[in-house]
């Protein structure tokens, strides 16, 4: 699924667009935002390959940090995940250019 907002496109409350997706286990979660959080709620994915311009990437993540290769980036801001560069199927992959990144996982 890719939306992209334009000028032309109808503008939603508050100039915000929620996505909720089914609670299963995905291949792959890819998110960009330009102005935006990205907010997980309990996901599971092999792969997360997420970025903003500006907002928080945060949330819960089912499983534990020591199953992921991770390799985050935050430019202003702060983050609570260390880089965990290991060989594994699983991969986070987190780029924020101002703010935070602030996840918790869960098994």
């Amino acid at each position: 699924m890719k939306i992209k907002k334009t000028h032309e496109t109808v503008s939603v409350e508050n100039n915000s667009l929620i996505i909720s997706l089914p609670q299963k286990e995905y291949q792959s979660l890819s998110i960009k935002t330009t102005n935006g959080n990205i907010i997980f709620d309990y996901s599971t994915s092999l792969t997360y390959n997420c970025s903003t311009e500006n907002g928080n990437i945060k949330g819960i993540l089912k499983g534990t940090e020591t199953d992921y290769l991770i390799v985050t980036s935050v430019k202003n801001g702060k983050n609570n995940l260390n880089n965990n560069v290991i060989e594994s199927s699983k991969t986070i992959e987190f780029d924020v250019k101002n703010g935070n990144i602030e996840i918790e996982f869960e098994n």
